[in-house]
């Protein structure tokens, strides 16, 4: 039985220069996530929880924290997703949030990648979701540094 979709989404589609084993390993294996997440504390399975603290400008640490939903091996990872530390005192305005990789392989050093962030609760104004594809593309900007300079490691 599948989820129903999403109210909202956005895909970011790429062809990243690395294997989907490679790309998929950065993902799920915790030294390879910390080479581009920053601090990273995962129970990598259906069910496990994840935090990373990944570093910004000025000195400010980003918190993530989720739960992983799907985990297909060599081909997808679908987490739930939480930026931030929760207030409650302030309502979520959005709900049910999670990222997802999809891997397709297009030869053995090519792979399609598709990433995709969905919720449920207020849309976005075109404005703040190109910050948050640019946001996003700068997260994966770093997991292709870090692909690359495990090859020439």
């Amino acid at each position: 039985m599948s989820a129903p979709p999403p109210e909202h989404s956005l895909a970011i589609i790429r062809t990243v220069n690395a294997s989907a084993a490679d790309i998929y390993a950065a993902w799920i294996d915790l030294p390879r996530m910390a080479r581009w997440l920053g601090k990273v504390t995962a129970d990598v399975r259906v069910g496990g929880r994840y935090h990373f603290e990944s570093p910004a400008e000025g000195g400010k640490t980003y918190v993530y924290t989720g739960e992983y939903l799907a985990i297909e091996d060599g081909r997808r990872v679908k987490q739930s997703f939480l930026a931030g530390d929760p207030d409650p005192n302030t309502p979520n305005p959005y709900t049910d949030e999670f990222i997802e990789i999809r891997l397709k392989p297009i030869d053995a050093h090519r792979t399609e990648f598709t990433f995709t962030n969905g919720w449920n609760g207020e849309s976005m104004n075109d404005e703040f979701r190109d910050a948050i594809i640019a946001a996003w593309s700068e997260w994966l900007d770093r997991m292709e540094a870090s692909l690359v300079a495990q090859k020439e490691a």
